[in-house]
């Protein structure tokens, strides 16, 4: 079985500041969906932005709740292990082992942890709406049961813009397709259009559009920068989201740089994580920002 010769790694790394871990924060406080446990290491066997904008979405105003933002500071990464058997049934690795088994895309890992922390009525971002694949996901988290959620997904590309509106006509009533908002603008633009409206959830799909211009991708000074404004305006319990790709000309610097920003969030306020395959070099990564 070709699941049982695979092996996926989980880090699950907390940015540790130079104080004694007797001091460190208590985790209880965590939402409960968001509760991440304890932390682990798991093995298992098995562009530019030079475009015009397009607005489409609410007045920002409209949807203000509070949130505050978070700031960066120099730390250092401490990794500790826990047995699979002594995770919880609520805590968002608990869907690994059917994903190891079954050889599955980085992406249901990614859209498995979203479902932990996404609630119906939620507003949240798809920085790199691409397809619209990752959109359609997250319209029907905030939407659920009737909600009045809101999706703000951003991309420089009018083929990806047009990709994504004609897969959400295609699986989405008419009231919910109306609280997905396509932007024609960079996502390092992100804060100006959400303003102070508390966001749940940023997920970044970085690199190129599949199907497109391979050569018009992602790049690592406005994705840093997208970072940083998903920091801001994400609310506490919130999470952002990102898969990297190594394989492609500026891939593995970019998702370097993903890396040392996640590292430098300070530790009292963030929970940062990666998962790769480790016997597939090229593989993409998640990484994977918890804002207490």
């Amino acid at each position: 079985m070709m699941a049982s010769r695979t092996l996926a790694k989980l880090h699950i790394a907390t940015i540790c500041s130079p104080v004694s871990r007797a001091k460190q924060p208590s985790h209880a406080h965590l939402p409960p969906r968001l509760s991440f446990g304890r932390l682990a290491s798991l093995t298992h066997s098995g562009t530019d932005c030079g475009v015009g904008s397009k607005w489409v979405g609410p007045d920002a105003a409209q949807l203000r709740r509070p949130c505050s933002g978070g700031t960066l500071s120099n730390a250092s990464a401490a990794t500790s292990t826990v047995a699979v058997s002594d995770l919880k049934e609520e805590d968002p690795v608990d869907h690994l082992g059917e994903f190891v088994l079954t050889a599955g895309k980085v992406t249901s890992v990614a859209h498995g942890v979203w479902r932990k922390v996404v609630r119906p009525g939620d507003i949240v971002i798809d920085a790199t709406c691409g397809n619209g694949h990752d959109t359609l996901e997250l319209a029907k988290m905030v939407c659920a049961d009737n909600a009045s959620g809101y999706v703000y997904a951003f991309d420089v590309q009018e083929d990806a813009l047009a990709n994504s509106s004609y897969l959400l006509d295609q699986h989405l009533d008419s009231v919910q397709r109306k609280r997905v908002k396509l932007l024609r603008l960079c996502h390092s633009q992100l804060e100006k259009i959400v303003g102070e409206t508390a966001v749940r959830l940023v997920t970044f799909n970085l690199g190129y559009l599949p199907g497109g211009d391979h050569t018009v991708i992602t790049n690592v000074d406005t994705t840093i920068q997208a970072l940083q404004a998903s920091s801001n305006v994400l609310q506490p319990g919130g999470l952002i989201s990102v898969i990297a790709y190594v394989g492609h000309s500026g891939g593995r610097e970019e998702f370097e740089a993903v890396m040392n920003f996640a590292a430098n969030l300070p530790t009292r306020e963030w929970i940062c994580s990666q998962h790769e395959w480790v016997n597939r070099p090229l593989s993409p990564r998640l990484i994977l920002m918890c804002k207490r």
